[in-house]
């Protein structure tokens, strides 16, 4: 089997990759950097935004992970015009060259937990959306180009949405988002600092978790042209970071939201994921608690396999 992984040097795509090739599948890395940040079997340099870039020989492949692209909440809404090329104009260009050849290889996309409208208990795929940002906008705009261009050129997608990704197997940098705040202010001040007390509630996913799901689900029946939640813990930030603080000593501090902030906020957004784990007969296996017992704040190296 042969992948192309778009965003390879990103937090997720290093991770895809690293998982695929575990699994003997040929991975093609794609990023803008001139060198790969991990290996891959083949790496090409540039811009998924700029027309020419889709060539027949990366077309020819079995899986195409669209990882690439710009995140961000209010960042977004400052560079709108860079949110909107990156995300979607890039998944266009794959979308109308893949229209143009006789390949179809399946499509898997990450979406994220800011497209719903957030609100108390676990939310299914087919909660009602809202859109506070223009990163949140990209990601609902992209899973709707996918379903046009499968009802239109029979172009398979499997949509997964992800809500609060943490963890690391491969370096130094040992989370990202919303836990790799956390664990920067108590590691750079000795606090955290949570907007409000930190009441909302988020679904916590170890990345291994993210990898290993995702890639049982596109092996499986069923999984073609769906949108999935992808399940998790479900903790407040402010038990998060409890835990954080916990482990590092750092003192909590809850303080007044900042306007712009909060008015992006989306609110509690807690994922029902029993489609995908009625479909994969399990769910995540990895604990948050376990893993910050396993991380040190002097070493901060990559988690040890197993030990997430």
């Amino acid at each position: 089997m042969k992948a192309v992984v778009t965003g390879v040097n990103g937090y997720l795509g290093r991770h895809m990759a690293r998982h695929l090739a575990e699994q003997g599948v040929r991975v093609i890395g794609t990023d803008r950097a001139a060198e790969p940040a991990h290996p891959v079997e083949r790496y090409v340099a540039g811009d998924l935004s700029e027309p020419g870039f889709w060539t027949p020989d990366l077309l020819d492949a079995d899986l195409i992970l669209f990882l690439a692209g710009l995140t961000g909440t209010t960042a977004s809404i400052d560079r709108a015009d860079a949110f909107v090329s990156a995300n979607e104009t890039s998944l266009a260009r794959l979308l109308v060259a893949l229209a143009g050849v006789g390949f179809r290889p399946r499509i898997i996309f990450p979406s994220t937990r800011l497209v719903y409208d957030g609100a108390p208990g676990p939310l299914p795929e087919s909660h009602r959306a809202a859109f506070k940002t223009v990163y949140s906008l990209n990601k609902f705009a992209c899973e709707r180009l996918l379903e046009l261009f499968a009802a239109h050129h029979g172009i398979d997608y499997t949509v997964f949405r992800i809500c609060v990704p943490y963890g690391n197997l491969l370096d130094d940098r040992y989370s990202y988002g919303t836990v790799g705040f956390l664990l920067d202010q108590a590691q750079a001040a000795g606090r955290i600092r949570l907007y409000g007390g930190g009441r909302q509630r988020r679904t916590f996913t170890h990345v291994a978790d993210v990898c290993e799901l995702m890639w049982d689900a596109v092996r499986v029946q069923g999984s073609a042209r769906q949108t999935f939640n992808i399940g998790g813990e479900d903790l407040s930030l402010a038990e998060a970071a409890a835990q954080v603080a916990a482990v590092t000593g750092a003192v909590i501090e809850e303080v007044a939201w900042p306007p712009r902030e909060l008015q992006v906020e989306s609110g509690d957004t807690v994922f029902d994921a029993s489609r995908l784990e009625a479909l994969l007969g399990r769910g995540p296996r990895r604990r948050f608690a376990e893993w910050l017992r396993a991380w040190t704040p002097r070493g901060r190296g990559a988690d040890a396999p197993g030990r997430a």
